[in-house]
């Protein structure tokens, strides 16, 4: 599958060379001391495309867009090593001149390299793709994101994680995780015009946890420290976060656990010029209930005070059959939208075709919230998620709904609400055909600014075919709708694209 985005190379773009330098060295440092289970694969990759729509206005311009797009993957498992690794640069030359040429990134990374088995691990991710920056361009596959309404994100993280365990009586960890988020908009009037600007956070998350053993049977004890420290600009300026909590769970039997915790909070964004403060400093608790009804489900039902805030939470992955799952999350936190694309890596696994994609709905992996667009502001974020799947003898099928509230702390008083919903399905016609339809519906309120009151819908529909020409050749033939409608007549738009392409593997 081929999935261009982007804009300009990390590289050029800015991202920090010593970072991507240290996380690169992760990467070889794992595959130099791979067995025969690491696969490297090099690609090339050719499509030709037609859209209707490259600006992404209500007045359509169509072009013809050849993309050559060589790729790089690296996966599989060694002995101290596990690793999934994707990169494939998209330069895409625009037939009829209606846009500029240009380099489109995608790259998506995890993996765990294990140097003290059962004492030191370190796990990395990292992600560089393009988004819509004004949002609501969800949905698709390999669509051409017009170049202005484009920002690139590239995201990274490395996180040492030592355990140290005392007999049967204590557990002593210590972790440490340094990371960088950035956007970058290439210095697009259009993006500048409207306040999205380039952004950068480098942070530093520091842990101490000290808990209980198994003599301690069904009561288990938990003492965190932790501090989180950021430096950037806009709404990542010099953030600091210190948390102290103690917690615990008892066991009453193997099916349900009772929990809670208490502790004390700080957290800081000063005023930085282009946003204002936020403190919030005081007690923390949590009661919660967890349920285990057998080994392949869990439900963990929590309530209490967080980030300065009361608020239930709700996780949820539940096997209604050995074919059918169902997820479900609610999780009330204080971020902006980098931390937010940030804490989504924790979701990048890769499927056995290696394709990234999210462990929460199964759809292709986006660091980013399409339903929302690029905001350098602090806000409170209430998103519910459920998911359900259904996995067929030679087919699948999903539903996702997301219903999602975000409150800005730190800019102009404003409120958006969204609503949205994707189905899924994938289906495989013969040993070497498979298509896949995925249909998505979002409706988008935001209010603020005084009584002003904006409200966006949009519907995508994509469709794809992959044939398997070959153990190492695939052709595919994509078909992307999207229409965007807006209070703003202006800001509607619609596009069709068309996507045929060749991919060889070597």
């Amino acid at each position: 599958m081929l999935r261009p985005a982007g804009t300009l190379c990390a590289i050029r773009r800015g991202v920090r060379p010593a970072f991507l330098a240290a996380l690169g060295t992760l990467v070889v440092a794992g595959v130099a001391s791979a067995d025969p289970g690491i696969r490297i694969t090099p690609s090339i990759g050719l499509n030709q495309a037609y859209t209707d729509n490259t600006a992404g206005l209500q007045k359509s311009r169509s072009d013809f867009v050849t993309q050559i797009s060589p790729g790089l993957s690296i996966n599989g498992e060694a002995a101290h090593t596990q690793v999934n690794f994707t990169y494939q640069p998209t330069f895409n030359h625009f037939d009829l001149g209606r846009s500029p040429d240009r380099v489109d990134e995608n790259l998506d990374a995890v993996g765990t390299i294990t140097p003290i088995t059962n004492e030191l691990i370190v796990d990395f991710q990292a992600s560089a793709n393009e988004a819509g920056a004004t949002g609501n361009s969800s949905n698709q596959q390999g669509i051409i994101i017009p170049a202005g309404n484009q920002i690139l994100y590239y995201l990274a993280t490395v996180t040492p994680h030592l355990t140290e365990h005392y007999h049967d009586i204590a557990t002593l960890d210590l972790i440490y995780s340094i990371n960088s988020a950035n956007t970058s908009v290439d210095g697009k009037p259009a993006l500048i015009n409207q306040g999205i600007t380039s952004t950068n956070s480098l942070g530093q998350d520091a842990e101490l946890a000290i808990g209980s053993a198994e003599s301690f049977g069904r009561l288990g004890m938990r003492l965190d420290f932790k501090h989180s420290a950021n430096s950037g600009n806009g709404a990542n300026t010099n953030s600091t976060t210190d948390l102290e909590v103690l917690g615990g769970s008892y066991h009453i039997n193997r099916v349900y656990s009772l929990s809670g915790s208490i502790g004390y909070q700080a957290i800081d964004y000063p005023a930085n010029g282009e946003s204002l403060p936020y403190h919030s400093e005081g007690l923390t608790w949590s009661i919660g209930l967890n349920i285990t009804p057998n080994e392949l489900s869990t439900i963990a039902l929590g309530y209490g005070k967080q980030q300065g805030a009361y608020n239930p939470s709700i996780q949820v992955g539940y096997a209604l059959g050995p074919l059918t799952t169902i997820t479900a999350s609610y999780l009330v936190s204080v971020q902006n939208q980098l931390s937010a694309a940030l804490q989504n890596t924790r979701f990048l696994v890769f499927d056995q075709f290696g394709n990234a994609i999210d462990s929460r709905t199964g759809l292709p992996f986006s660091a980013v919230n399409q339903s929302f667009g690029s905001q350098n502001i602090l806000f409170r974020d209430k998103p519910a998620v459920i998911s359900i799947s259904h996995q067929l003898l030679r087919s699948s099928l999903s539903l996702t709904t997301q219903y999602e509230v975000r409150t800005s702390l730190s800019g102009p008083s404003m409120s958006t609400e969204v609503f949205g919903a994707t189905i899924s399905y994938t289906r495989e016609l013969t040993p070497v055909i498979h298509g896949n339809v995925r249909l998505g519906y979002t409706q988008s309120t935001t209010s603020g600014f005084g009584s002003l009151t904006g409200h966006t819908e949009s519907i995508s529909v994509s469709a794809g075919l992959f044939y398997e020409l070959s153990d190492s050749v695939t052709m595919n033939v994509i078909e992307n709708y999207f229409n965007n409608t807006s209070g703003l007549a202006a800001n509607g738009s619609k596009t069709q694209q068309l996507t045929i392409g060749l991919r060889k593997s070597f």
